[in-house]
């Protein structure tokens, strides 16, 4: 009898989509900016760039819990604010 609490094995399929999305995190990743960075570099509190990120008017993606922001976004952000 199988026991109803144990979670099923994920498929070989899912763990290479899982490894691939890790590796293109991390791919990404290369060359972005903390929010701490972006605070600085836009002379704000990291609170507000959290605020901006939270509100989807800074694009960011989460890598091991904290986010990362591309320059290029950071860049696109500023433009569109007329900074």
């Amino acid at each position: 009898m199988a026991n109803p609490k144990r979670k099923p094995r994920p498929s070989a399929a899912a763990l290479a989509r899982a490894k691939e999305s890790a590796s293109q995190k991390l791919a990404d990743a290369a060359g972005c900016l903390t929010v701490q960075e972006v605070a600085t570099q836009c002379k704000v509190h990291p609170e507000t760039v959290k605020r901006w990120i939270g509100g989807d008017r800074l694009k960011a993606f989460k890598l091991g819990g904290h986010w990362r922001v591309r320059p290029a976004d950071v860049t696109a952000y500023l433009k569109a604010q007329g900074a």
